[in-house]
Formats: C-alpha cells, sequence, structure tokens
C-alpha cells in the first residue's frame, strides 16, 4: 500500500474491512490512490470478500463511484461478496440516481454488513 493511504484496514476473520478515513473522496489523485489499493486487495491478495465502510464521507464524485463498478466485478468473478456500509443518505441517494443500487449491497454499519456475511463476533 502507498505511504499515503487513506484508508484504514482490518481482517475481521476471512473479511476485509476497508473504512474511508477521509470526509471527501473527489479528488483525482486520491482517488486513483483508493482504485489501486482496493484492485490490490482482489487481484494480488485474493481477497474477495469486501466491507467498505463509507461511514466518513460526506462528498463522493462520480469518478469515485466508478471505482466501486470495476471492483464489484472482479470480485463477482470471484464468487465473493462486496457489501458498502454506513453510506449516508446523500451519498445513497448518487447511487439511486445512477441507477447502481441495485447492483450493490449496502447496510447500515459494519455490523451489519459482517452479519450479513455470516460472520459472527464475539
Amino acid at each position: 500500500m502507498p505511504a499515503t493511504s487513506r484508508l484504514l484496514v482490518q481482517s475481521i476473520k476471512n473479511v476485509t474491512v476497508v473504512t474511508f478515513t477521509d470526509s471527501s473522496v473527489i479528488d483525482t489523485q486520491h482517488i486513483e490512490n483508493i482504485r489501486k489499493e482496493l484492485y490490490e486487495f482482489v487481484d494480488r491478495q485474493n481477497r474477495k470478500r469486501l466491507v467498505l465502510d463509507m461511514s466518513k464521507i460526506h462528498h463522493f464524485s462520480s469518478s469515485a463511484l466508478g471505482i466501486l463498478i470495476p471492483l464489484r466485478e472482479k470480485i463477482k468473478k470471484l464468487k465473493g461478496d462486496l457489501i458498502l456500509c454506513g453510506v449516508r443518505p446523500e451519498i445513497r441517494k448518487i447511487f439511486k440516481i445512477t441507477q447502481l443500487e441495485k447492483h450493490f449491497k449496502f447496510a447500515d454499519d459494519e455490523a451489519a454488513a459482517l452479519a450479513a456475511l455470516n460472520v459472527v463476533l464475539g
């Protein structure tokens, strides 16, 4: 991972939980770095069960949305799962307007996402 990572990554059982640490994901270079990191998890590290915690994000560009679509396809080919959690209503609206909402799984928070993946904590 690049030294300038803005993603907090943790493994919980066989699931990789990636938390966006910035409130804004609109800068082109930032989005490219995120793309590289996320694709690295799937392409090189064979992590096929991902939860993306977007609870801190207030601003999300269409370019950022554009990295999620190929990520979902990569994971789908591996017969894995991708769940977006903590998506604020104003960000969720972007998914709805672009008609991408039906292509992604959503959960209210990390615990709900892990439960949807049958990961029991405790």
